[in-house]
């Protein structure tokens, strides 16, 4: 049994043959790096985001499911209004909890790793080294039994097929939307 698999069921043998996108790009130390030397100048000067209602921390009612949390992109800020918001929730796990245990992962459009273009500073795979992952119906199941994150959605960047499959899919699971 796998450790990210949910304790009383194992996935589907489809899940677990695409359990590598928890790991496969996603890198804490460029995540950090990328932190500490421009996102919190672009926070502090700029932004000057919040949190509110993260105190506390919201939990797990399914401790074999993580929480969704869902978002909406501000106006035209998009794409650093989820960049700034989920690094300035790294930064509040860390310094409440010492761990990144519970930190939203985000589904991303696959557009926007489709093209080095997409991707801020012209760095290959910055969304996914940052922890995103390609919003598709198999990658949301995927997460779904994963252990050490939450997920992140933002739905309206994604087509309406996609949103409403993923929306299907958590209400017949009964899956909390944060």
């Amino acid at each position: 049994m796998s450790a990210a698999a949910v304790p009383d069921t194992l996935p589907p043998p489809l899940i677990r043959a695409n359990q590598h996108i928890y790991s496969d790009y996603f890198r804490e130390e460029f995540t950090q790096t990328l932190d500490d030397n421009i996102l919190q100048l672009l926070d502090r000067v700029w932004f000057r985001s919040r949190l509110v209602g993260f105190e506390p921390f919201p939990q797990r009612n399914n401790p074999a499911r993580p929480l969704i949390f869902a978002s909406n992109h501000s106006g035209m800020a998009f794409p650093w209004d989820a960049i700034i918001s989920l690094s300035h929730l790294w930064r509040y796990l860390l310094r409440t909890r010492g761990t990144l245990r519970d930190l939203p992962r985000p589904l991303s459009a696959p557009m926007l790793s489709a093209t080095r273009l997409m991707n801020p500073y012209l760095i290959t795979d910055f969304w996914k080294k940052c922890g995103s992952v390609d919003a598709t119906t198999l990658n949301f199941e995927t997460m779904m039994y994963y252990q050490d994150h939450n997920l992140m959605l933002y739905p309206e960047g994604c087509r309406a097929s996609a949103r409403a499959s993923i929306a299907s899919t958590s209400c017949s699971a009964w899956l909390p939307v944060c």
